[in-house]
């Protein structure tokens, strides 16, 4: 049975209510819904717009770039390194202007947008003529306009101040806009030119970017506003962290932009300085009338800080030659090797500061084995004795492996006699002393310590733009009980950087702790893991203090420091490598194809003419180490002699620099 409701008159009235409300809310969802497909449309049609390298997006707001600081630890406060000049351009679309003609005079457009720039009538109108003869949808107005005309014009339109007074009627936003241009200064000049490296001037093209596989993914985070270009990090830190200082773009009218973030390094203005000082002496001290050192290159670690979050900084971090990124363009032309920065990008063999290393990990199979009951023989778990000796030979020593038979000398034809034990290999740089410690450790075990607990063939923890790795294939296909591993206990046969030499050395300042390196100051403390264990770094140390204080045979030049004990070793590597052929007036000869024609020169051949790779590693205080410096030159005091030796090159710059940091950074003295 069906039961019926007679409605009286107020119940009609509330349906009435009812259905105005519910059409209205239609109402207004369907307003909302044309306006939000209108924007998706906007938004669609601008990144579009912004993809088509022939259509300049000109509502796009590029953001504010990132800034670079280092630090100065003297005053507790950071140093700009990097700063950036803006400069406006006045754009119009002629094609939409042409539009607008139809609504508005020229003359009125010209003294409308007079009033707002404050600038000379006739100027806007004849600039106005001449774009409307263009039939695109860019033209630079006005190439640069003052601070002044600048805030007022962008006021006048990302506020839309014009809504409220007569200019409306002219839709300025629909055919003016403006473009900032940023230009990259850096105050310092040449300062760690190599490390913080430089920007393009000019706006890259997304096709470039993506060709070149350049600044990261600036393009991914800025999918929604897509701009037509971008000032890109062309080397050094401005290329590791292009995407990160170039924050994101916004839309006028819908979303600001973001500026870029700052990148804080860890290096110190002062010791920055002090150590470029030193290099560039380095290169003057070690000129002739030949020529000049190819390079030089320090790096400053900071270790046992008794705040943790300090430890692995490099405070500096000097490469030699530098260049002027404010005129990269004509330094680039006259010194390209400039832009290297030869701490990080360049590989080398470097000699008999691999000598300590290769002592650690046996010391160290010594300790683990026997510690547990074993001994150095068992299970092929080679190992030696902190009491270990050997007799040298001077002529050389004669090794056989297996079917190789290979005779080693020591530096110079020096030998040795008497009973040596390793303070004295490494003290005296001992070639035939290595040659015997290697019998004593399997290939797979030295590979284990040097690529896996050294890290050397890997990026370091500080991922600079163009880090090398340094080749390491004769530890990869050594197999057995190779005489490979003979030549990778001093230095050769493999090569590495500065940076990897100064990490390989953390575990034995740092009572057998390794910790990641940094170059950007986070202020974090980092994980550490057991490398050695503390009774070997303390032997180490204890043999590389030996180096210093008792000197070269224990005669030689002495390492001393004002009030501060230390360690030292040095490495004087051969040089292998093609050479230019020069003809009769010294300048290269070309062949066919308009390239240098070049020689092979192999270990001896470079010697003889007296190029070498000198290097110093070395760390202070003696018992409480704070800091590591490493000191690197490429061919000092070319062609005169074969018998400068890297202490002869390398002790007084390296003493002067470890003495300047310690006294800097307030380390207490020892005695």
């Amino acid at each position: 049975m069906a039961i019926r409701i007679r409605a009286n008159s107020n119940t009609n009235h509330d349906i009435q209510e009812l259905l105005k409300k519910k059409y209205t809310l239609f109402g207004l969802s369907i307003v909302f819904i044309i306006l939000l497909c209108a924007y998706i449309f906007r938004l669609q049609v601008l990144s579009n717009n912004a993809n088509n390298q022939d259509v300049f997006n000109q509502d796009v707001i590029r953001p504010d770039r990132g800034q670079i600081y280092i630090q100065n630890y003297a005053l507790n406060t950071l140093k700009l390194v990097t700063s950036s000049n803006y400069s406006t351009k006045v754009i119009i679309n002629p094609i939409n202007l042409k539009k607008q003609l139809n609504k508005s005079s020229i003359e009125d457009l010209s003294l409308a947008l007079s009033s707002v720039l404050s600038s000379p009538f006739n100027l806007i109108l004849e600039n106005i003529k001449e774009a409307l003869k263009k039939d695109n949808q860019y033209y630079v107005l006005i190439q640069n306009v003052s601070q002044e005309q600048s805030n007022s014009l962008k006021n006048f339109i990302n506020e839309k101040t014009y809504l409220n007074s007569d200019y409306v009627k002219y839709d300025f936003t629909n055919w003016l806009s403006y473009e900032d241009n940023e230009l990259r200064i850096y105050p310092e000049k040449e300062l760690a030119s190599p490390v913080i490296g430089y920007s393009s001037n000019n706006y890259w093209s997304i096709n470039d970017i993506n060709k070149e596989k350049r600044c990261g993914d600036i393009l991914t985070k800025n999918s929604n506003f897509q701009a037509n270009g971008y000032k890109i990090g062309l080397s050094g830190l401005e290329g590791s962290s292009c995407s990160e200082l170039n924050g994101i773009n916004g839309l006028r009218g819908v979303k600001n932009s973001e500026p870029g973030n700052n990148v804080i390094l860890s290096l110190d203005y002062n010791l920055q300085k002090e150590a470029e000082r030193i290099n560039n002496n380095i290169i003057k001290d070690n000129s002739n009338a030949k020529g000049k050192p190819k390079n030089v290159a320090s790096v400053i670690l900071e270790v046992n800080n008794p705040d943790p979050r300090k430890n692995g900084r490099v405070v500096a971090m000097a490469s030699s030659p530098t260049f002027d990124p404010n005129n990269y363009s004509v330094d680039f032309e006259n010194k390209p090797s400039a832009f290297l920065n030869y701490v990080t990008d360049v590989a080398y063999e470097s000699g008999s500061v691999i000598k300590p290393l290769m002592v650690g990990a046996l010391l160290n199979e010594y300790y683990l084995n026997v510690g547990s009951g074993g001994n150095c023989e068992s299970n092929k778990k080679l190992c030696v004795s902190p009491n270990w000796t050997f007799n040298d030979l001077c002529g050389g020593k004669t090794y056989t492996y297996g079917s190789e038979t290979i005779r080693i000398k020591n530096y110079n034809g020096n030998c040795f006699p008497g009973n040596l034990g390793l303070k004295e290999v490494l003290r005296d740089s001992i070639n035939t002393g290595i040659a015997d410690l290697s019998k004593n450790i399997t290939s797979e075990v030295m590979s284990d310590y040097f690529i896996n607990k050294y890290g050397f063939g890997n990026i370091t923890p500080i991922t600079t733009y163009n880090e090398a790795k340094g080749n390491i294939n004769t530890f990869v296909d050594n197999k057995g009980y190779n005489i490979n591993n003979a030549f990778l206990g001093f230095g050769q046969s493999f090569t590495n950087t500065p940076i990897q030499l100064a990490q390989a050395y953390v575990p034995f300042v740092s009572s057998g702790k390794m910790y990641p390196i940094k170059y950007l100051d986070n202020n974090q403390e980092a994980k550490t893991s057991e490398v050695i264990l503390p009774e070997v770094a303390n032997k180490i140390k204890s043999y590389m203090a030996a180096t210093s204080s008792e000197g070269y045979n224990g005669t030689g030049a002495k390492l001393s420091l004002d009030g501060y004990g230390n360690g030292t070793k040095t490495g004087t590597a051969q040089i292998a490598r093609s050479n230019v052929i020069n003809g009769p007036d010294g300048k290269p000869i070309l062949d066919e194809n308009g390239k240098e024609k070049r020689t092979w020169c192999d270990y001896d051949c470079n010697s003889e003419k007296g190029l070498y790779e000198h290097t110093l590693v070395g760390f202070a205080p003696v018992n409480n180490p704070r800091f590591i410096i490493v000191i690197k030159v490429s061919e000092p005091r070319p062609y005169e002699s074969a018998n400068t030796s890297a202490n002869q090159v390398l002790a007084k710059p390296w003493k002067e620099l470890m003495q300047y940091t310690l006294e800097y950074m307030q380390v207490p003295k020892e005695y």
